[in-house]
């Protein structure tokens, strides 16, 4: 009796195969002449779509990076013109104190219930934040102050401010080709104020004294983060804050600040990014200007996903 091998094939062999098979169609299509003309225009269109997909991303990429530098600087100039505002409000009362009948007469006399009488009407209908008259001797006679938060004034009388350059320089009769008004910050008992001030003069031309219109710089940044739409930080010439929107966060307010030496030094306006409680953010700080002059920086702040 004869011997017979008997071959089965293993499901592993049979798939092997398979392969082998369908690589070797594969290499006789690719080596016709269809093969020959259709797969560099394949191979062109896979790399054309590439490079396609590519320079789209970088375009919107780009897109939406500059649309948000603009809004930065857009929200700045919005704060920057809320400043402008402010000032020329502040102007306009105290036109109309400087020019109130008796006002000259009152400071003259130094009697505080009489230029009460005169300014209160002034600064309720106007919705004033503080407004003060000065003496010639650089004393405050009477003030009336609305500290913020509240809707009650309260009077005030007696503090020194000769030494305050808003002061000094207005009872010294000195004036610059913007006028004889001038603009500063003040520390009061309710905190920091931009002050404008002006001078008072009798008919004949004699100083009778001055009157000083302010705002808080609490209230001032509260006014500007609803304009501008973007929180806003306040830093003295010096870099210390002055005043900010922004809550304090736990490792505290150094990385939203600029270095002291570049508050006062600032000559347009200074892009940054930095990192607050785990959030990235983006700050366009610009020079802090009143009357053309420069009192700080002032910087508006927006996450860095922010873009409307």
């Amino acid at each position: 009796m004869s011997d017979r091998s008997v071959q089965v094939e293993t499901p592993e062999g049979a798939a092997s195969g398979g392969l082998a098979a369908s690589w070797r169609r594969l290499r006789h299509r690719l080596g016709t002449l269809r093969g020959q003309l259709i797969i560099p225009y394949v191979l062109l269109t896979l790399a054309t779509a590439m490079v396609g997909t590519y320079v789209v991303t970088r375009l919107v990429t780009s897109s939406v990076r500059e649309r948000f530098v603009n809004q930065m600087y857009e929200a700045g100039r919005v704060a920057a013109d809320g400043v402008v505002r402010r000032e020329r409000s502040q102007l306009r009362l105290l036109r109309l104190a400087t020019f109130t009948a008796g006002m000259p007469e009152a400071l003259l006399r130094g009697e505080p219930d009489p230029l009460l009488a005169l300014i209160q009407p002034l600064v309720v209908n106007e919705s004033a934040e503080a407004l003060i008259a000065v003496g010639a001797d650089g004393r405050e006679i009477i003030g009336l102050t609305r500290p913020p938060g509240t809707e009650t004034y309260t009077r005030t009388d007696g503090s020194d401010l000769s030494a305050e350059p808003v002061v000094r320089q207005v009872l010294s009769g000195t004036a610059d080709a913007r006028g004889d008004k001038y603009v500063d910050l003040i520390e009061t008992s309710f905190g920091a104020y931009l002050f404008t001030s002006a001078p008072v003069y009798t008919e004949d031309g004699t100083l009778a004294g001055a009157i000083l219109v302010g705002s808080h710089i609490e209230q001032l940044v509260d006014d500007l983060k609803a304009e501008s739409l973007a929180d806003i930080v306040l830093q003295g010439v010096d870099g210390r804050l002055l005043a900010t929107t922004i809550a304090e966060p736990d490792e505290g307010f150094a990385a939203i600040l600029l270095p002291p030496g570049m508050t006062g030094e600032l000559s347009g306006t200074f892009l940054r990014q930095f990192s607050v409680a785990g959030r990235e953010y983006q700050g366009a700080y610009s020079p802090f200007l009143a009357r053309d002059r420069v009192l700080g920086t002032v910087g508006v702040i927006m996450p860095s996903n922010f873009l409307v």
